[in-house]
């Protein structure tokens, strides 16, 4: 009597043990259908790891690649953003999408800009966002932007150089005036050397205040 006691007493915590186990382990199951990747609770470097291993090679070939004058291969004959074009060209997704206010007003480039992520979001496998890559030193680069005065515009450059112990001069064209005619609208060749606008006044202005000067590439 007193042994089938110890046995009955015994096998109580077994059963609740198994029971609490199985609880236990069904709720991971439960969250693991959220990819580690996508879950900002994670390192990063876990995300980072867990995205890459489920990454096809077209896939991560297409992370290295940018649209910028094929940005028309995702565009209908109006301009804007066509998800039916994109299905074939972004189907891997994609690393960049450069220039995307170009032939653009500020409205119809935010509108098309803003449907990029989208769609990548919602029609790629992994929903991979791209970087947008525009320029905008002192203001929007798109037809119709404002351009907004310079922190240090060209008349103060001077003075501010007579003061700096080193000065760093950026110099240079843009996608018009540049010797390198890729540009759909450049202007054309030059028949002189010489910088565009005032800036080899500037130049000269710059290295007479006698400071070491270095002009970036």
């Amino acid at each position: 009597m007193f042994r089938r006691n110890i046995l009955a007493f015994s096998t109580t915590p077994v059963l609740v043990l198994l029971v609490c186990a199985s609880f236990h382990f069904a709720r991971p199951q439960v969250e693991s259908t959220k990819p580690d990747y996508l879950n900002p609770q994670l390192p990063v470097e876990r995300r980072v790891a867990d995205l890459l291993c489920r990454m096809t090679l077209e896939e991560k070939i297409a992370q290295t690649r940018a649209l910028w004058k094929q940005n028309q291969l995702i565009m209908d004959a109006k301009g804007n953003f066509s998800p039916e074009k994109a299905e074939t060209v972004l189907k891997n997704g994609i690393g960049e999408i450069t220039r995307a206010s170009e032939q653009k007003g500020p409205r119809e480039s935010a509108e098309f800009t803003n449907a990029i992520p989208k769609f990548l979001a919602v029609h790629t496998r992994l929903g991979i966002p791209a970087i947008v890559h525009e320029e905008s030193l002192h203001g929007f680069v798109a037809p119709g932007a404002t351009s907004f005065p310079q922190a240090i515009a060209l008349g103060e450059a001077v003075r501010v150089a007579k003061m700096a112990d080193v000065v760093i001069l950026a110099i240079g064209a843009n996608e018009q005036t540049s010797r390198e005619a890729w540009a759909d609208n450049h202007l054309g060749d030059r028949d002189s050397l010489d910088l565009v606008g005032k800036q080899n006044e500037l130049v000269k202005a710059v290295a007479a205040t006698g400071k070491p000067t270095g002009v970036p590439a």
